[in-house]
């Protein structure tokens, strides 16, 4: 049980163990374990895209600035700040 309660809280470094020989558990194991196994390369997928992403904004001599839909600035890389800060 405690596995479930850390998946649901998004830890997906878990596995469950092998419960004996019912196949429907054993079944229900599986796809819970090769589900946690894909969560967790997907989260890892999205946080090295991250890092590239804040290397990149970080490198970049231009300003970019990115704006959400109601207009709050929800990226802005160190050249951004500099001419806003100026203002």
């Amino acid at each position: 049980m405690q596995g479930l309660h850390l998946f649901a809280d998004g830890e997906f470094a878990v596995a469950l163990p092998d419960w004996g020989d019912n196949p429907d558990l054993a079944q229900m194991r599986q796809q819970f374990n090769l589900t946690a196994e894909h969560l967790r390369k997907q989260r890892f997928s999205s946080q090295q895209r991250e890092i590239m992403l804040q290397t990149l904004l970080e490198q970049i001599n231009s300003a970019l600035i990115l704006i959400d839909a109601q207009g709050k600035i929800v990226i802005g890389n160190p050249a951004a700040c500099e001419i806003f800060a100026t203002l």
